[in-house]
């Protein structure tokens, strides 16, 4: 059976139900390396969309139809996988799946490189999988909140009243400071989302939750274009710089709330702030160098190899080992050590 099937180019039943429900997880990593798994056996990219849209038709059947699942001709055990999976996705869902593959096989057959057509066809359907459905963006709409990520709470910006001035630890001139505050509000209808987060008790606990919740622009201008004024948690207060959008507070307050389940009042200041993290990341890389560069073994080696260059500096856990001194060339080598 599987050398029949590796000569006709199909893919594994089973691993297709696998790659299908690693899509509508959000997993696209998992689905990449499955479908380079079928690609390596021998199955044509073509033919496992093929697959992956008769297995939605399939499913979407079982949902509208519920002994559809009888009359087809599987194995009792995908007949069960997709009776599962069948009930654990919306119509909605299936139905997009449904358009983004069927648009994807065209661009497949029509790509010059198969294998690379397909796998875009799959990223774009595992990051779509966690996007809200068009009823939903209509119904938050029809309701006046603002889009936020699946199971989020509507939030908005809401002006928070401050002192129009604040004095300098030195008693010198009151400089001046300003706030727009996203407070986002519950609504009575949305429930928490089931898979909250908790808290995060730092600002660089903050900014990994946005990596790991895959909220890349935002992460990035987090990164480089934020400085942080003031965190605790429930409420972060922050300055601009000149690469974030003026809705990043807003965006960033929405975020928190959803996957916190909690209120996150984000506000902004023009007080200067501490840096950025790519330049306290930069620093300390910067001066880790200098340490490098300062430390008697490395400069003997420099000294003695001068095109040599310090490409890299990392920790190593056997750095406390490392004399602080290169050893004495005249120093007797220990007995059993012939090769220098």
């Amino acid at each position: 059976e599987a050398e029949v099937r590796d000569m006709l180019g199909l893919a594994d039943g089973g691993r297709v139900y696998d790659l299908f429900d690693a899509l509508m997880r959000g997993e696209a990593g998992a689905a990449l390396d499955l479908l380079a798994e079928l690609h390596r056996s021998g199955a044509d990219p073509a033919v496992v969309l093929q697959d992956l849209l008769e297995l939605v038709h399939f499913l979407t059947r079982i949902k509208i139809v519920a002994r559809a699942a009888d009359d087809a001709p599987v194995s009792d055990t995908e007949r069960e996988r997709a009776r599962a999976m069948a009930g654990g996705l919306s119509m909605s869902a299936l139905a997009r799946a449904w358009q983004m593959l069927l648009k994807g096989l065209a661009e497949v057959r029509a790509a010059p490189s198969d294998f690379d057509a397909a796998e875009m066809v799959l990223v774009r359907l595992a990051y779509a999988a966690e996007l809200p459905t068009p009823s939903e963006i209509v119904a938050r709409l029809g309701d006046g909140g603002a889009l936020a990520p699946s199971g989020a709470v509507r939030a908005g910006p809401v002006a928070t009243p401050r002192p129009p001035t604040a004095p300098t630890p030195s008693g010198g001139a009151a400089r001046p400071r300003t706030a727009l505050a996203a407070e986002p509000a519950p609504r009575p209808d949305s429930p928490p989302s089931a898979s909250a987060s908790a808290a995060p008790r730092s600002f660089e606990e903050a900014v990994a939750l946005f990596a790991e919740r895959r909220e890349g622009v935002i992460y990035a201008h987090l990164v480089n274009d934020v400085h942080l004024v003031r965190f605790e948690p429930g409420q972060v207060e922050l300055r601009l710089g000149a690469g974030a959008p003026a809705t990043l507070a807003n965006r960033i307050g929405e975020c928190l709330t959803a996957w916190t389940a909690r209120r996150w009042v984000v506000g902004l200041s023009n007080e200067p702030g501490a840096p950025t993290l790519r330049q306290s990341r930069d620093a300390a890389a910067a001066s880790k160098r200098a340490a490098a560069l300062d430390h008697p073994l490395v400069k003997a080696a420099l000294q003695a190899f001068p095109e040599a260059t310090v490409e890299a500096v990392r920790e190593s856990p056997a750095a406390a080992d490392v004399p602080e001194t290169p050893p004495d060339d005249d120093a007797p080598m220990p007995e059993g050590d012939d090769d220098p």
